[in-house]
């Protein structure tokens, strides 16, 4: 048992005493407020409401992401390997974001390969990599474009997530990968201080790396995949 939990303890004791901007203490202090007011109108109660289901939700994600994080991170973590198009996943994942980023005015902007990038590697993982780097664009950037870049350089698939950032201290860089170094800033967008460690994390599982550069106040993400031989 001491083996299996080891990865989720080491996580959980990096923990900030306050891991949400109100933590549980918040969602159980609106659904008393509604408990101990009989006579609110349905107006107010769904104000109080809508706030307790925000931060459950917000809770639920770290508990997510802290599991998550605590498998990729395991001595032995499970992966499957499947042959896949990167270039189909990363259309798929910018499609996806579309919706939102058009609700933010968030232009995206696309340049991928015509070389299908194949691959092998675990979908979900991959998934979450490239998820999670486009959510942080979405949500701590400045609301300027989104540029996602992804080409063949020889055996290697070079992919870049860039967007415009204001106020980046450059010595952060270095620290971006680590657990819960955006803190409150992070968690008051919906964050959980643990995407950009899992993005890190699920890269090196296959194989690969990632970075992160300031080049005129657009924060960029460059990552390197192996890609799979002719009979991978």
């Amino acid at each position: 048992m001491r083996s299996k939990l080891g990865p989720f303890l080491r996580v959980t004791g990096r923990l900030p005493k306050n891991p949400t901007p109100s933590g549980v203490w918040s969602v159980n202090g609106y659904l008393q407020v509604m408990r101990d007011k009989p006579d609110a109108d349905r107006e107010e109660l769904l104000h109080y409401g809508g706030i307790a289901l925000s931060k459950a939700r917000g809770l639920q994600r770290l508990i997510d992401d802290l599991f998550e994080y605590a498998k990729l991170t395991h001595p032995n973590p499970r992966m499957l390997r499947e042959r896949i198009s990167l270039t189909r996943l990363l259309e798929q994942l910018v499609e996806e974001t579309s919706v939102s980023a058009e609700a933010k005015g968030i232009p995206l902007k696309t340049a991928l390969s015509d070389d299908p990038l194949m691959l092998t590697g675990d979908p979900s993982l991959l998934v979450r990599l490239f998820g999670n780097l486009l959510d942080n664009a979405l949500y701590h950037g400045t609301g300027g474009p989104i540029r996602v870049h992804a080409i063949r350089e020889g055996e290697w698939a070079e992919i870049t997530v860039a967007n415009p950032v204001e106020d980046l201290d450059p010595a952060l860089l270095e620290r971006l990968f680590d657990t819960f170094v955006m803190g409150d800033a992070s968690r008051s967008k919906g964050g959980s201080g643990l995407g950009l460690a899992i993005a890190h994390s699920a890269a090196e599982l296959h194989g690969g790396e990632i970075r992160a550069g300031l080049v005129e106040r657009e924060l960029q993400f460059s990552i390197r995949l192996p890609l799979a031989g002719q009979g991978g």
